[in-house]
C-alpha cells in the first residue's frame, strides 16, 4: 500500500478524472471506459472512482465551455456562493470538490491522476502540482527509473489549480513521439 511520506496516511481513495479539457480525448474515452467497467480501475490495495470532469465539454467536443476548467478549483471560485450566472465549469469545480473534497478537509480523496493529451509530439509528460510534495517526487522517481516517463512539469500554481483540492494530484499527458 502506498502512502504519503510526510503524513504516513495511506493512499485508499483515488479519483482518475478525464474530459477535464472536453477535446482531449485519451482522457475522455477511459473515464468513460472504467465508469461502464469499474473494476478495471479497483487495486486490492485502494479504491478509484472515475470521473468524466467536464461533460458539458466533452459534449461538445470543446476543451471549454466558458472557462478553462484547470483554473477554475481555486478558493476564489470554489469558496462563492453559486448563482445561475457562473459560468459552467465555475458550477461543475464546485460540484467536483464537493465530490472529490471538500478541498483541504480530511475528507478529500488521497489521489488524483487527471489525464490528459496534446497534438503536440512531446510523449508521455507527468504533471506534478508540487515540487515539494514528497509522494509526488516519489513517484516521479520511480516511473522515471521505469525508463517510461521521460519529461515532468511543475506548473506555476496559479496555472494548475486542480492540486490544492486534495493531499496529492498528478495530471498524465498522453502524447505522440
Amino acid at each position: 500500500m502506498c502512502s504519503l511520506p510526510g503524513s504516513r496516511k495511506p493512499l485508499l481513495r483515488v479519483a482518475v478524472t478525464g474530459g477535464t479539457h472536453g477535446n482531449e480525448m485519451c482522457g475522455v474515452y477511459l473515464a468513460r471506459y472504467w465508469l461502464q467497467n469499474p473494476g478495471e480501475l479497483q487495486r486490492p490495495s485502494f479504491s478509484a472512482m472515475p470521473v468524466l470532469a467536464n461533460p458539458a465539454a466533452t459534449a461538445a467536443c470543446r476543451r471549454y465551455i466558458d472557462r478553462d476548467l484547470n483554473r477554475t478549483f481555486t478558493l476564489t471560485f470554489l469558496g462563492s456562493t453559486a448563482t445561475p450566472d457562473d459560468p459552467y465549469e465555475v458550477k461543475r469545480a464546485q460540484e467536483l470538490n464537493q465530490l472529490l473534497g471538500p478541498k483541504g478537509t480530511c475528507q478529500a480523496f488521497d489521489f488524483i491522476l487527471d489525464l490528459h493529451n496534446t497534438t503536440a509530439n512531446t510523449g508521455a509528460c507527468l504533471i506534478s502540482e508540487v515540487s515539494q510534495n514528497p509522494f509526488n517526487l516519489h513517484l516521479c522517481h520511480y516511473l522515471q527509473g521505469l525508463g517510461c516517463l521521460p519529461d515532468i512539469f511543475f506548473p506555476d500554481p496559479q496555472l494548475w489549480s486542480w492540486a490544492p483540492s486534495l493531499r496529492a494530484c498528478c495530471g498524465l499527458n498522453c502524447s505522440p513521439r
